[in-house]
């Protein structure tokens, strides 16, 4: 009798031996199960997936190589439980990009899963052909342009932070990376509250100090510093560094460099045109210093031998709803945007740049549910500010009296005469006037025309 096959282990059997890379994530971000495709397709061990947190993470700073290559399986925001909306494959296909590296991107197919008492998704991943439709208003398509920026960094450049993904800021960071490769000196231009110290610190610290090279950087504000003595201070911070003969090169960090008096300027110019002193200064300014005429404009060319601008945030409104999404990502939170929250991010005037941005976040409540961001999350004064906004005060426009009353005149003169048929006699009468103060009103407004 031929004996019975055993198809109780068949569906994991299945499940190892497929070349599909599979996994399933719980409700709380954790993977509970992962084949051999996708350990062989991320260049991992399984053992170290399974029962691995996965995290919203924006930038993969400080962690380990194995923890950045998980994060990236993890779903967008607002996935877990699918909400109707996405559930209608129909209309919004259960499909995530899962971008491994700058020129590798797959396309991760999910499907719900009642696992116990808990909702999952059941994950596959397979080659991203590119079809995918991701609404601009869905926080899958804000998750996937901060995944598509943190993978296109090399190690190298993950210092410097993100700036949304406008043109502007596109050009923003790729100056970043290409002054950070260079030895001259780099003024960042900016508002007080933008990212400007930020983008200062990872110029250099994307550049000489990758390499391992002891090359600390000295910040030094010159609007807290007494401007006359900048230079002891530059001197005592190269005489103190370990194993730094006198001539090798110094990185400084001037913040608010057009705070700098005048006697600090001459000092520091002083200092430059010394042959033996090798610095590299990074400069942070709200405005370019060659535009500044109480600047020094010597040391203002000094300063500025390669200049980058950072854009205000109010000039480039569609990166709030991004930064903002990579601020949430940063923090864990699992919560998405709603679309009313998303408009009136694009709609405020961020006065405050990117601080005010990045204080709006954080104070949002961390809610125990996994709904919506929604409007009335925000505090008071955003939510007040955004609705006077969307309805603007209508414009008055200014009446200028004779103007109007002339006008008025006209107009009745070339109806009374257009109502006689050009008999001007009758015209007085039906006007109140006499034939001679019609004649000269006539006069007055432009000659004896007929109307028209």
């Amino acid at each position: 009798m031929p004996r019975r096959p055993n198809i109780k282990n068949l569906p994991s059997r299945l499940l190892e031996e497929t070349a599909t890379p599979l996994y399933v994530v719980d409700s709380g971000l954790r993977i509970r199960y992962a084949n051999e495709a996708l350990g062989q397709c991320l260049g991992l061990n399984r053992e170290v997936l399974v029962d691995r947190k996965l995290e919203y993470l924006a930038d993969d700073r400080g962690e380990d190589e194995d923890s950045a290559k998980a994060n990236r399986l993890c779903p967008p925001p607002g996935w877990i439980p699918l909400p109707e909306s996405v559930v209608d494959s129909a209309h919004h296909p259960l499909v995530f990009g899962v971008h491994l590296e700058p020129n590798r991107s797959m396309a991760a197919q999910c499907l719900p899963f009642q696992l116990g008492n808990d909702s999952a998704l059941v994950c596959s991943l397979h080659p991203d052909s590119g079809q995918r439709v991701l609404s601009r208003h869905h926080a899958t398509w804000l998750h996937e342009r901060i995944q598509k920026f943190r993978v296109a960094q090399s190690s190298r450049f993950h210092a410097i932070p993100f700036l949304g993904d406008s043109p502007e800021a596109v050009r923003c960071f790729a100056q970043a990376r290409a002054f950070a490769l260079l030895e001259s000196s780099v003024l960042v231009v900016g508002a007080e509250t933008s990212q400007r110290l930020d983008l200062a610190r990872a110029i250099h610290y994307s550049g000489f100090a990758s390499e391992g090279a002891p090359n600390p950087l000295l910040p030094i504000d010159c609007e807290q510093v007494d401007g006359e003595s900048i230079r002891e201070i530059m001197l005592g911070h190269q005489q103190m560094m370990d194993g730094v003969e006198n001539g090798e090169m110094q990185h400084v960090l001037l913040i608010n460099v057009c705070k700098l008096n005048e006697r600090g300027q001459q000092d520091l110019l002083d200092l430059l045109n010394e042959s033996w002193f090798r610095v590299r200064i990074l400069s942070t300014s709200h405005a370019l210093l060659r535009q500044l005429p109480e600047f020094n404009q010597e040391l203002a060319c000094r300063l500025s031998t390669l200049e980058l601008t950072i854009p205000p945030l109010r000039d480039r409104k569609s990166d709030a709803v991004v930064l903002a999404q990579d601020l949430l990502e940063k923090s864990g939170r699992r919560r998405p945007l709603s679309r009313e929250a998303i408009e009136a991010l694009q709609l405020y005037a961020w006065q405050g740049d990117y601080a005010e941005l990045k204080g709006l976040v954080e104070g949002l409540p961390v809610a125990p549910t996994d709904g919506e961001i929604v409007l009335s999350d925000f505090p008071d004064s955003f939510r007040l500010a955004f609705q006077a906004m969307s309805h603007p005060r209508p414009t008055v426009e200014s009446i200028e009296l004779d103007d109007l009353l002339a006008d008025i005149e006209t107009q009745a003169i070339e109806y009374a005469i257009r109502a006689s048929h050009g008999n001007k006699t009758v015209a007085a009468k039906m006007l109140g006037i006499t034939r001679a103060r019609l004649h000269r009103k006539i006069a007055e407004n432009g000659g004896d025309r007929e109307p028209e």
